[in-house]
């Protein structure tokens, strides 16, 4: 277990993680760390359309899915977009969409 799970599971947070694998960047989000956290239907569904979008896009592959406790993106082309679509779910999933709405249409 890394450092920084260990972390948001001690401040019961969303453990958010951007990694390279291969030629491209991956994101996810696990709530399970942040169980008190519970995510309206709203939220999820706006998460999960942006994703589809993205998908759609050809922005992230096909692989990638929102379930109830896990957020993942597959295949995001750079470090910063990665960063940028982790950082917007994250807002996303406590409510607050703005981010999201940009990242998707940027």
């Amino acid at each position: 277990m890394s450092i920084a799970y260990r972390d948001a599971r001690e401040r019961h947070a969303v453990f958010v993680t951007v990694e390279h694998i291969g030629s491209h960047w991956t994101v996810r989000l696990d709530r399970s760390t942040a169980v008190q956290h519970v995510i309206d239907k709203k939220a999820f569904g706006v998460i999960k359309a942006a994703i589809a979008h993205l998908v759609r896009a050809g922005e992230v592959r096909s692989d990638s899915f929102a379930d109830t406790v896990h957020f993942v993106l597959y295949g995001v082309q750079t470090e910063h977009r990665a960063r940028e679509l982790g950082a917007a779910i994250y807002h996303a999933l406590y409510g607050d969409y703005g981010p999201l709405s940009h990242a998707i249409s940027a």
